[in-house]
């Protein structure tokens, strides 16, 4: 019997070979989680009747699955919810002949993508009970770090639907030093020529989405009996199908790389970082990484709150290098499969 709250539940997710056929979790993730089965619905019988006073009954139409994620980014065992949250086809690459795996998730097309998602819960007696989500993509992640915290991520899910119907995964979670997430001490945010990127000061804290638009509410064919079809990425516009935002928190120390970049409307390359400080093997250490080629930041605004401080959230938006891409997330670990 598991204990009787939350401590008892846990999380799974598992790559689907076939979008929306179920795959027994095998990769558990500590942290707040939801799974929710969701339909819509219309009154039937509501007409008038000899004197009937309301609808009789109602009956499902359309009939899907969502869910919501939040935990830590470790520094073992999170190749698979990255490479599903950018949409790559990431694999770890050997670095030398080490221990170290280089995982290089490049932004892109999440078509054929599915994630089994299981949530398993316990009532007060302990009973674990699993709410499974098939054919789950990610809508939309949030990656933050800011003072004295560690590196966390937030996750929201749509799938093709929710049920009870699977037995619950045996979870099995990693305790050791090496799944440790990253954290404040390890983080820098540099500025700069792509690749030649260097360090910024009086950052306090940083947060990015990664977005992705998909015909969610249209993807409702015939002959589906209720259940979406798998989605694909589609947007009213370009900016709108990917779009890539965050907001960094500093304290005005350095003028020229914040304020004078958005007041000469002037791009940059920007790379935001996670390096531990004991290496895999020779030079090759637990890292995680954003890149972005090209953002411009937005208005930045400078608060005057007595006499402390000057600071600003200084919010951005990333573009597509014509020559560089978009973004990439690197994630380099003692992992040898995502």
């Amino acid at each position: 019997m598991a204990i009787g709250s939350g401590a008892g539940a846990y999380f799974g997710i598992s790559a689907e070979s076939t979008w929306g056929t179920y795959v027994a979790p095998t990769r558990f993730l500590p942290g707040n989680f939801t799974v929710k089965a969701e339909h819509q619905t219309v009154p039937v019988g509501g007409y008038a009747a000899a004197g009937r006073l309301g609808p009789v009954d109602e009956i499902e139409t359309l009939l899907w699955g969502t869910g919501h994620y939040e935990g830590e980014v470790l520094r073992t065992g999170m190749g698979l919810l990255l490479q599903h949250v950018t949409g790559g086809s990431a694999v770890p690459v050997q670095q030398g002949v080490t221990t170290a795996y280089l995982q290089t998730h490049v932004v892109g097309d999440n078509y054929g993508k599915g994630l089994s998602a299981q949530a398993v819960v316990p009532n007060t007696a302990g009973t674990l009970y699993p709410f499974t989500l098939y054919g789950s993509k990610v809508a939309s992640a949030t990656f933050s770090c800011a003072k004295g915290e560690s590196l966390k991520v937030a996750v929201d899910l749509w799938g093709k639907k929710t049920d009870q119907v699977q037995t619950a995964a045996a979870s099995g979670y990693t305790a050791t030093q090496a799944a440790l997430p990253f954290n404040w001490t390890q983080m820098n945010l540099k500025l700069g020529t792509f690749n030649s990127e260097a360090a910024t000061s009086g950052v306090k804290g940083v947060s990015v989405t990664i977005g992705r638009s998909m015909n969610t509410d249209d993807a409702f064919y015939a002959g589906g009996q209720g259940y979406p079809s798998e989605p694909v990425m589609s947007a009213g516009d370009l900016a709108s199908l990917i779009p890539i935002t965050g907001t960094i928190d500093i304290d005005l120390m350095t003028k020229a790389e914040f304020v004078d970049r958005f007041m000469n409307h002037t791009n940059t390359s920007l790379l935001w970082d996670f390096i531990h400080s004991t290496a895999i093997a020779s030079t090759y250490y637990p890292t995680w990484s954003l890149q972005t080629p090209k953002v411009y930041f937005d208005t930045t605004g400078i608060d005057v709150s007595g006499a402390n401080v000057i600071n600003a959230s200084v919010p951005f938006k990333a573009f597509v290098d014509t020559t560089n891409g978009y973004a990439t997330m690197k994630y380099m670990s003692t992992d040898t499969a995502i």
